[in-house]
């Protein structure tokens, strides 16, 4: 025992650790079915539940590998090279009608004891001390395995049941408002999407009344712009349909310009406050930047085709292109959304070299509204993007903040 008390244990004392199961490559879907194959990829760097990028599942299964809400999941390979998620928990969340499945390359922690706190051990193997005994005993150079039984000898010390309670309120409530942050951006995002393709998918230009601090209550009303009547709409057909008088087909590339992002390996950064952007969102961060704030990324290699908002000053590096105006609007909401309704992946997949080709997307066919309707879109979009920014503003105090407190509580150093 401790001076302050805690006792020492094994995690193999206090849980069992189950194999995932190996279901079959050919019934893994890109098209969204009710089961939702978990992987790796579905655990962000320090621990915790990504819920993008999901993989599914089309085929037959054993039921016993249908995970719950709440389990606690594991790593067990990790393809970077430091092990960046290598041993990381999460917490399967609520998956409504859906079915998150338990994948051959993910550990599900059994309880053995009820004098320990689910939550407690989460958090537990998210700390620091955790993760490095596990990397440090990783098989495998360029895809870093470990396994069950290495993550059941870890040492640890811990308090009695009531402050490991304690323990892990505390850092749950912080992550639980990041999660309820990231929700409520996520719908603000749909508020927006929803916006545009009312405006300039379907020709309907209506009063848009939302509430950001409840956008759950947003809705379509009508009011001081009706929808756009037949006779106020171009009766000329063309694949995209009919447009409204003053607008015009046109090709991507009149309404903006890829511009190359810039090489900056990461032993050539300097800590600072500026993000450095890649083909799959923010890498790092620099000090200094390359292009001013708010702006737009595309993944040019790798992440082919992704499309990044950053609402600050930014430096993006050679796998994307950033976008530079060409319309002479004053924001790029407009051109945000506009690039996101484009199948840049399909025009990657088609070129002999893997990647973007600029040339091939600068030629794809798309409505060029009136600058008066940009204008008054983009006018829109402010209060929605700067409610998502602070929002993630809030976020990045909150995992500080959570990130500081981790080791101390999970030590002793703070008493609870």
């Amino acid at each position: 025992m401790s001076s302050n008390g805690w006792r020492t244990y094994k995690l193999g004392d206090i849980v069992d650790i189950k194999h995932g199961y190996a279901f079959k490559g050919e019934f893994f879907s890109d098209k969204p079915t009710n089961d939702i194959l978990l992987t790796p990829g579905n655990f962000r760097i320090g621990g915790g539940f990504k819920s993008d990028k999901f993989k599914y599942y089309d085929g037959d299964y054993p039921k016993e590998y249908i995970l719950k809400t709440d389990d606690v999941i594991v790593t067990m390979t990790d393809l970077s090279k430091t092990g960046d998620t290598l041993g990381y928990s999460a917490l399967v969340p609520e998956s409504g009608s859906k079915k998150f499945l338990h994948n051959q390359r993910l550990g599900l922690l059994q309880f053995k004891r009820d004098n320990f706190d689910k939550r407690f051990i989460y958090w537990l193997l998210r700390t620091k001390p955790y993760q490095t005994f596990v990397v440090n005993s990783a098989t495998g150079s360029t895809v870093k395995h470990t396994s069950l039984s290495r993550i059941r000898e870890y040492e640890f010390e811990a308090p009695d049941l009531p402050a490991q309670r304690r323990i892990a309120d505390i850092l749950s409530a912080l992550d639980e408002k990041i999660e309820l942050n990231r929700q409520t951006n996520a719908t603000l995002q749909a508020i927006a999407q929803a916006i545009f393709k009312e405006w300039f998918v379907d020709f309907n230009l209506p009063v848009w009344n939302y509430d950001l601090n409840d956008p759950m209550k947003t809705m379509i009303a009508g009011g001081e712009n009706h929808s756009l009547s037949d006779n106020q709409k171009n009766h000329s057909a063309d694949e995209l349909g009919m447009i409204p008088q003053g607008w015009r087909v046109g090709k991507l590339g009149e309404v903006c310009e890829l511009a190359y992002g810039k090489g900056l390996k990461s032993e050539n950064r300097i800590e600072g406050e500026y993000p450095v952007v890649g083909s799959n969102g923010i890498v790092g961060n620099h000090s200094e930047y390359l292009v001013e704030g708010p702006g737009i990324v595309i993944g040019r290699k790798g992440t082919i085709g992704e499309v990044i908002w950053l609402h600050q000053n930014f430096f993006p590096i050679d796998t994307t292109f950033y976008i530079k105006d060409l319309l002479g609007v004053k924001a790029l909401y407009f051109h945000y959304f506009l690039l996101k309704e484009q199948d840049f992946k399909k025009i990657g997949s088609d070129s002999a070299v893997p990647g973007l080709n600029r040339n091939q997307a600068y030629d794809n066919l798309v409505v060029i509204p009136s600058t008066e309707a940009i204008e008054q879109f983009n006018e829109k979009m402010v209060a929605i993007f700067e409610k998502i920014y602070n929002n993630e503003e809030q976020s990045a105090t909150l995992a500080s903040l959570r990130d500081a407190l981790l080791p101390k509580l999970m030590s002793g150093e703070i008493e609870v």
